[in-house]
């Protein structure tokens, strides 16, 4: 879970819980996810895999893991809604 978390780009102090570790995770899948189906929504280049990595915001060092995984999950939230919005825009 550290390594996953590493290589998107979060830091990790090594002072976390298991729970934290599994929050924080959890937090930055939901964003990844959000992120992806915004990225269907408009038109890209390049992988949207490579995409999401390159955009997950990283930790601030004041930053608690809750903090964190909440921040993310707003982020989420904003995400998902401006692809729901953009979705029903679109002619069918």
């Amino acid at each position: 879970m550290i390594r996953s978390l590493e290589q998107h780009g979060v830091d990790v102090t090594g002072s976390e819980s298991g729970a934290e570790l599994t929050l924080m995770q959890s937090a930055v899948e939901g964003f990844r996810r959000a992120a992806e189906m915004l990225a269907g929504q408009v038109p890209l280049t390049g992988h949207a895999d490579e995409l999401c990595r390159q955009v997950v915001p990283p930790r601030a060092a004041d930053e608690t893991p809750r903090q964190y995984a909440e921040r993310l999950n707003k982020m989420s939230e904003r995400f998902r809604a401006l692809s729901q919005d953009s979705s029903r825009e679109r002619p069918r």
